[in-house]
This record gives C-alpha cells, structure tokens and sequence, in this order.
C-alpha cells in the first residue's frame, strides 16, 4: 500500500488538510488598530474570543480530511479511489472559494487590511496532491486491465 506513489501523494495532501486546522488562515487588522484572524473553526479577535462561525469551512475541510484518509485504504478497489480522488479535489476548490468569501465578507464588514497566510494554499496544494494521485491510480488500472485483456 505505502509503496504506491499515490498513497504518498494521498498521505501528504491529507496531512496538509489536517495541518490547516492549527494555523490561521488571515489575519484583519482594522483601521483602530484590532486584529483578528480567520481559522477553520472561525473568526477570532486577537484576544480569542469568537466573533463569527465559519462550520462550513470546518465541515469541508474535515469531510476532505476524512475522505483523503479513506481514500489510501480503497487501495484494491481503484475505480472507487479515483471517484473519491475527483470528490475531494471537488471539495477542496469549493473550500477555497469558501475561504476566499469569508475573507470578502470580512474585509467588508470591518473595513479592515487583511494579509493571507500559507495555510491558505494549502488546500490547494491538497487538491494538485490529490490529482497527481489520481493520474497514477489511473495508470494503475490501466496496467491491471491491460494485463487481464493478455490473459
């Protein structure tokens, strides 16, 4: 299973989805001088406490997450890995878009500067991660059906 280069590419766009939920996506920083910071689990002022919940980027990029990490196991059942594969890099660009909306609607609200970190690439990056997976369990099958076809 890990020798498959695919697992690798699986395994390291599910590591940098489950990273994003450590590091802050943005930070806001308004014209009086408060700064909040965007994260998968909300929008924080600097002091900690909750100014807006963002459950739906914390629903995507968790069911991602989880789908990357299931996708490794399916390794025997190839058809239904690329499936799952074009799913999450589904997922991951709506999340994206989620996450470039929030910074909008933010930005707007709190007439605020706002600067981007790099756990804001990291979905996608995920989602390239995802697709070169998906090109090589596509050769995979391709190998395993043009070797039964010989049979």
């Amino acid at each position: 299973m890990i020798q498959r280069i695919q697992t690798f590419f699986l395994l390291l766009a599910a590591a940098l989805i489950i990273s994003m939920f450590h590091f802050p996506l943005a930070y806001f920083m308004t014209g009086t001088g408060e700064v909040h910071v965007l994260k998968i689990t909300g929008i924080f002022s600097w002091e900690g406490t909750r100014q807006m919940n963002t459950l739906p980027l914390l629903i995507l990029f968790g069911l991602s997450g989880g789908l990357l990490l299931t996708d490794i196991f399916l390794y025997k059942r190839r058809v239904v890995q690329m499936r799952v594969a074009v799913y999450v890099i589904l997922i991951l660009l709506g999340g994206t878009g989620l996450m470039a909306y929030y910074i909008w609607l933010v930005q707007k609200d709190l007439q605020a500067d706002w600067a981007l970190k790099a756990a804001f690439v990291f979905p996608v990056v995920a989602a390239v991660l995802t697709y070169l997976a998906f090109r090589n369990i596509r050769k995979d099958e391709a190998l395993v059906r043009a070797y039964e076809r010989i049979r």
